[in-house]
């Protein structure tokens, strides 16, 4: 990707993978029924939802997880929903690899006639939610029963705390080029922190007592993008076609951009990473 980014599929030239899986553990638990993400529940009145509350399935550090019900009329002026008569509880229990419980961790069991619309509210009018900040595997749930005992319905979802933890890496496609070739780095990120960034780049010329920009190495206009990479994601989307008027000598090739966990609003840490490379005579 050298040159001039010009275009907006941008980062679509970007090339991802994985390089450390953190999800594995929850891909062998058993299966469970997920909450219908801002669908309609087929045993609720129209344009009431259930939404998630948290991010997952990987919580880095710590955060706030569980549920919320809301009620969205069609027409303004509409505050409360129809006749609901539910008994709602959620719980959240620490679980093992094999997905059995280690711990229960908490019940929040609530009485719902109705739901009354709320714009200011994330969660919605009824708010189910835990702290989590333990790394561990853990299960949430929620349980829908009318009146009479009978249940509705019950779903859940499985996610993993992680520890904060930075350890991010700049690789090279090889230690020595000749002009004309194409030096291409790629972004390893083995922490658990997410990355941040654009598609700009810089190469750098070591003269024997400094390093200093190589003037030949100019990408032009970059689009502005932001790009990020989750725990354990890698990125490929850095090139530098070597000018055949490039003289031979010791380079690196830089990137920058930031660190964060949970919220981007926690804060950040800017990164710079370099990887040196060799340019040979032709």
């Amino acid at each position: 990707m050298s040159g001039m980014v010009a275009d907006s599929a941008g980062a679509a030239l970007c090339e991802t993978s994985i390089v450390h899986d953190y999800k594995q553990p929850l891909k062998r638990l058993p299966h469970i029924r997920e909450v219908p993400l801002r669908e309609h529940l087929s045993f609720a009145p129209a344009r009431v939802f259930v939404a998630q509350i948290g991010n997952g399935p990987l919580v880095v550090g710590n955060d706030t997880v569980g549920f919320g019900l809301s009620y969205s009329p069609f027409y303004p002026g509409h505050h409360l929903s129809p006749p609901l008569n539910w008994l709602v509880e959620a719980k959240l229990v620490r679980i093992d690899l094999g997905g059995r419980t280690t711990l229960p961790l908490g019940s929040i069991i609530k009485r719902v006639n109705r739901l009354r619309s709320t714009d200011d509210q994330p969660s919605g009018d009824l708010d189910l939610s835990f702290p989590v900040s333990k790394p561990a595997l853990y299960r949430l749930e929620i349980t829908f029963t009318d009146q009479t005992g009978k249940r509705l319905g019950r779903y859940g979802k499985y996610f993993r705390v992680l520890r904060p933890s930075l350890d991010a890496r700049l690789i090279l496609n090889g230690t020595a080029f000749h002009p004309g070739d194409t030096v291409t780095a790629r972004l390893e990120n083995y922490g658990t922190d997410s990355l941040y960034y654009g598609l700009d780049r810089t190469i750098e010329r070591y003269d024997g007592s400094t390093w200093a920009v190589a003037p030949e190495s100019s990408q032009g206009a970059i689009l502005a993008i932001g790009l990020s990479s989750g725990p354990g994601e890698s990125a490929s989307c850095w090139s530098f076609s070597i000018p055949p008027s490039e003289p031979p000598g010791r380079y690196r090739f830089a990137w920058s951009g930031e660190a964060f966990y949970g919220s981007f609003s926690r804060g950040k840490t800017r990164l710079r990473l370099e990887s040196e490379f060799q340019i040979l005579p032709p």
